[in-house]
Parts: C-alpha cells; sequence; structure tokens
C-alpha cells in the first residue's frame, strides 16, 4: 500500500464547523487510496501531487497565521490605546497561541522539506 506523510501529523483537525485544507486532502488521498488501489503508478503521481498541495497549505496557513500575528501586535503597540485588564489577557493569550501556531507549522514544514530532499538523492 501506498503511505504518504499527509497522515503523520494531527495537522487539519476541524475548526468552526469548518474543514481544512490538510482535512480535504486527507480525504481525497482516502477516495484515491480506495478508488485507485488497481493502478498504483497513477495513485502514485496523484499522491505525490496531493503531498505538494498539503504542504503549500500548510505554507498558506502558517503566512496567514503571521498576518493574524502582526495585528494583534500592531493593536497591542498602538499609542494613547487603553485596554482593560480583560482585553490585555484576551490579546496576550491570542498571541502565546498564535505563536505556537506558527512555531509548529515551522517545524512540520521544516520536517517535510528535509523528507523531500532525502528522497531527491534517491
Amino acid at each position: 500500500m501506498i503511505t504518504s506523510k499527509i497522515f503523520e501529523t494531527r495537522k487539519g483537525q476541524v475548526s468552526y464547523h469548518r474543514r481544512t485544507i490538510c482535512e480535504l486532502h486527507r480525504r481525497i488521498y482516502d477516495l484515491c487510496v480506495l478508488e485507485l488501489q488497481d493502478n498504483p503508478e497513477f495513485l502514485k503521481k496523484i499522491i505525490s501531487l496531493l503531498e505538494e498541495a498539503w504542504l503549500y497549505g500548510l505554507k498558506m496557513n502558517r503566512k496567514l497565521v503571521e498576518n493574524k500575528l502582526g495585528l494583534i501586535e500592531k493593536e497591542i503597540a498602538k499609542p494613547n490605546t487603553n485596554f482593560d485588564k480583560k482585553e490585555a489577557s484576551r490579546l496576550r493569550k491570542e498571541r502565546v497561541r498564535l505563536t505556537g501556531m506558527v512555531k509548529d507549522n515551522t517545524v512540520l514544514i521544516g520536517m517535510i522539506e528535509e523528507m523531500e530532499k532525502d528522497k531527491d538523492y534517491e
């Protein structure tokens, strides 16, 4: 059976009642494996494209999170901004959460790119 790095992570969990791009890639992968298992060469080509699209999705997610984090930083840095304690606490927690997401995505993308380099040398 053909395996894929798409399934080696926990990224792509459903949030806010919408599917993520990573979850959609997993669903497509499932359907391809079930429907195209009799044609392994074609399946390999499709899986390779899905993995590439999945990596682009991770990079896009990281960039979107970085942008959102930048907006929070700008909001906090505005002069003459008076936050109440509750709002300041919420913004700090959101900043910590988003920073963790960026770090997780960066580590995951690095691991995948290293795997790709190793595959290219084979």
